[in-house]
């Protein structure tokens, strides 16, 4: 009977709450990339000196703001890295090339803190974990290399509506980041923090719809 009770208690809190709180909404949005910089943990190894790389990425996010203050939502993260390396082995030192690039597929869940609210303009942080994988592919006979990849971090974001609920969307990623790797099929395993890392090389652009 106390159950009951509690649940029905807990229940009609909550439908009171959410009937008075008439910001609740949901935020669509999607946010590109480009940058000349290694996004977070795509290509580490010993003696191998990377010369150049592109990165591209695209994350797609729904968000539901339940709150004046709070929004949670889930995201999709794609990213693919093209590179050329050179790496030097034997004595003496032999000099190669590598190329090739290196995606990511990753899902993940984020909550948002919104700073600033005003009728056009909102400031926020997110924090965010993905979870999924990455495969770097060679331009060569090497074997292609799969990781089961996770990565967490703070970002800070402004959305600012144009017309009703439309809107353009501008972050700077990975403030603080966090990610780790494990090989398949082996057990070498690599963890990185970052704090700060290349801020111009991680903003993103989009475009949001609110309704």
């Amino acid at each position: 009977m106390n159950r009951i009770f509690t649940l029905c208690f807990f229940f009609i809190l909550a439908t009171n709450v959410f009937a008075q709180d008439k910001t609740n909404k949901f935020v669509v949005s999607t946010s590109v990339q480009f940058s000349k910089d290694n996004p977070l943990g795509a290509f580490e190894q010993e003696n191998v000196n990377l010369n150049a790389r592109t990165t591209i990425t695209l994350i797609p996010r729904i968000a539901y703001q339940f709150h004046p203050n709070w929004a949670a939502g889930a995201l999709y993260s794609y990213s693919n890295t093209s590179f050329e390396s050179t790496f030097t082995i034997g004595d003496p030192d032999v000099i190669g090339k590598i190329e090739g690039d290196v995606t990511h597929h990753l899902g993940g869940l984020f909550v948002q803190r919104v700073l600033v609210d005003k009728a056009k303009f909102q400031l926020f942080t997110e924090l965010d974990g993905r979870v999924g994988t990455q495969r770097t592919h060679y331009k060569s006979d090497l074997e292609e290399v799969k990781r089961d990849y996770f990565s967490s971090g703070l970002h800070l974001g402004g959305r600012y509506k144009f017309y009703k609920g439309l809107g353009a969307e501008f972050r700077v990623e990975h403030i603080i980041g966090y990610h780790s790797t494990k090989q398949e099929n082996s057990s070498t395993k690599g963890s990185e923090w970052r704090v700060l890392s290349d801020p111009l090389g991680n903003v993103s652009i989009g475009l949001s719809y609110s309704f």
